[in-house]
């Protein structure tokens, strides 16, 4: 009757605690929804200097998070492991009485008894498991790092592109300073462009303050990277840039992850054809409340136990075609991961000369920048106005090649073993 009124009052009562906490999320998200569109409306905007921004990344940034959480489930499943083989204490309270005795209910109708279980594993699938999961641990460690150099670049990212829209946008405002120097008929014209080119500075500027957001996990935030960042140059080294020790190594980690998992898909099938082995030790009673049961903790009290078992699949009987299977997943592995260094190896080569071949290009522009900086004779008026023109326009160019230059830094940057072993 108990457990009856139980079930009938429990189910009426789920309905109203569910509408009860629904409405409250749907208010909780209600002035979620009205904070972030007034936020969204913000021109002020707040400065982040690049080690508040490492120190929010590190704290808040949920990629990097979930990675942490991955690295400690690895190990803890690697302790776990261990932790298992601890006897398992296990409580039983039993209750006989007929339904009519249950107003004369009394001790002797509880039945009180504590037993103690021990595990003890097969230690051929033990050693499996256990080297599985040191693998798996490995696997989530050096997967955390990789994660944490694309994060971090992605915050350099942010900070170089703020840098680049800062600049585009005093670009505009030099512009309009001398739109009144043009002609009647080209006025309308700059008007207009000068117009559009700030709509897509700040249409892109409102794209960034969502990706930092989303980076640093602070929606609401409208934060304006500013200060000094790191300087990321690779202008005397890229040459000898090597994959190997001190370059690309996580990289060639992360590869040999995979084809040790895959050699170990080869020996677990080979595992699972050998006889299963169980075994175990029955342990008496430790305590009854039974004062008829007899307790005792002496070697005649526990036993062992133990069998083997095979299963034999007759369409499959030697096993042959799971192993056959492995090893061609295995080798997939293997070709598909040669296919990728090779095609890294050349990406690496490409990216040096292209390299190479922009900073020869920012010599020539830097040369003669500071030819035209340097140059006393003026000379008539019109060549005074040429000579600023063309000085302009290589600025503009050199910034041009500047910003590329950097973006290639940072692709080398990703695989700097060195650096990032640092910091």
């Amino acid at each position: 009757m108990v457990t009856c009124f139980i079930l009938i009052f429990s189910s009426s009562c789920v309905q109203k605690r569910l509408a009860t906490n629904l409405a409250e999320r749907s208010n909780e998200q209600a002035i979620t929804l009205k904070t972030l569109q007034k936020s969204d409306q913000l021109k002020d905007r707040e400065r982040l200097s690049w080690a508040e921004a490492t120190r929010i990344l590190e704290r808040e940034n949920i990629v990097l998070r979930r990675g942490r959480d991955q690295i400690a489930n690895a190990r803890k499943q690697r302790k776990d492991q261990w932790l298992a083989l601890i006897p398992k204490i296990q409580g039983f309270i039993g209750l006989s009485q007929s339904l009519s005795g249950l107003a004369a209910l009394g001790s002797n109708d509880i039945d009180t008894r504590v037993l103690a279980s021990f595990n003890i594993p097969n230690p051929v699938r033990f050693y499996g498991q256990s080297y599985a999961l040191a693998l798996q641990s490995l696997q989530a460690e050096w997967s955390y790092e990789l994660t944490r150099r694309q994060v971090y670049i992605q915050l350099y990212t942010n900070f170089l592109e703020e840098r680049i829209l800062s600049e585009r946008y005093n670009e505009v405002l030099k512009k309009e300073k001398l739109i009144g120097r043009a002609s009647i008929d080209e006025i309308s014209g700059k008007i207009t462009s000068l117009a559009q080119e700030k709509r897509i500075i700040m249409r892109t500027r409102a794209n960034q303050r969502l990706a930092l957001n989303r980076l640093l996990n602070t929606p609401g935030h409208n934060w304006k990277p500013s200060g000094k960042i790191p300087k990321v140059s690779y202008k005397n080294r890229y040459e000898n840039l090597r994959f190997g020790e001190k370059f690309g190594k996580l990289g060639l980690k992360l590869q040999t992850i995979q084809i040790e998992a895959s050699a170990l898909s080869i020996l677990n099938v080979k595992l699972r054809q050998l006889p299963n082995l169980s075994q175990g030790v029955s342990s008496p009673v430790l305590f009854s409340s039974d004062q008829n049961s007899q307790m005792g903790l002496s070697s005649d009290d526990f036993f062992l136990f133990a069998s083997l078992s095979k299963t034999i699949d007759l369409t499959n009987i030697t096993g042959k075609k799971d192993l056959r299977l492995a090893k061609v997943r295995a080798k997939y592995t293997t070709d598909q991961l040669r296919l990728s260094m090779e095609s890294e190896i050349q990406r690496l080569s490409q990216l040096k000369q292209s390299y190479g071949r922009l900073q020869i290009a920012r010599n020539k522009l830097t040369g003669r920048i500071n030819y035209l900086k340097k140059k006393t004779d003026k000379g008539v008026l019109d060549t005074v106005l040429k000579e600023y023109e063309e000085f302009q326009e290589l600025e503009e160019k050199k910034q041009n090649l500047d910003n590329q230059i950097t973006r290639m830094d940072i692709q080398f940057w990703l695989w700097d073993d060195v650096y990032w072993n640092k910091n």
